[in-house]
């Protein structure tokens, strides 16, 4: 008999930035075995040093999540003001610079 793996459900990564930046929370749906999902969290890692914190949430571990994106990952969200906003889907060959470019940008908007 195989015996199970127990893996977290959740990953946080974060850098503490000085207290006069604001953190931008961002929440990646991902799961194991999807390049783009790889990629997409590798773009975003270095963010980290720039006031945003990432949150990994692998759908494989919660039913809730796995029901809702299934077939949409990597889906990306991010709060701002306490506010949840899904981020629109970005091309897999969109430079990291280019997802933070258009990250700030959001952010501006207020995440519209």
């Amino acid at each position: 008999m195989a015996a199970a793996i127990n893996r977290p459900s959740v990953i946080l990564l974060w850098f503490q930035p000085p207290k006069s930046s604001p953190v931008v929370h961002l929440i990646l749906y991902s799961k194991p075995g999807c390049h783009l999902c790889a990629g997409l969290q590798e773009k975003l890692e270095p963010l980290l040093a720039k006031g945003f914190s990432l949150e990994v949430r692998d759908i494989t571990q919660r039913h809730e999540w796995s029901l809702a994106y299934a077939y949409e990952v990597p889906v990306l969200h991010m709060v701002i003001g306490g506010e949840l906003h899904e981020v629109p889907r970005f091309p897999p060959r969109m430079s990291a610079h280019q997802i933070e470019q258009r990250l700030r940008q959001l952010i501006l908007e207020g995440g519209h």
